[in-house]
């Protein structure tokens, strides 16, 4: 199988992006922002209960170690709490999701 490429890096704090300027390192809530974006935190959720699920049908219904061991490109990373055991995430901010 051919090899894939690795993923581009963030741009820097700083950076232009699409004419905005990135204020605060990926992961974190924007400057004057006091909580995560909840829209974002449901694109991450969805993102990584569906990378569980594929991990867990590629090796015989084992969780994955950790949300790091995934290896997805997450908006706010810490605000996530994943449960290996049970193979549950949820959001720190927003928690009925």
């Amino acid at each position: 199988a051919p090899e894939e490429a690795p993923a581009p890096a963030p741009p820097p704090v700083g950076a232009r992006m699409n004419g905005a300027t990135r204020t605060a390192p990926m992961g974190v809530a924007p400057m004057g922002v006091a909580r995560p974006d909840e829209a974002r935190v449901r694109v991450d959720l969805a993102g990584v209960r569906a990378a569980i699920r594929e991990h867990q049908m590629l090796n015989n219904g084992a969780n994955p170690p950790s949300v790091e061991s995934m290896d997805l490109r997450l908006s706010f990373p810490g605000d996530l709490n994943y449960d290996p055991t049970t193979g549950t995430v949820r959001s720190k901010t927003y928690p009925q999701y």
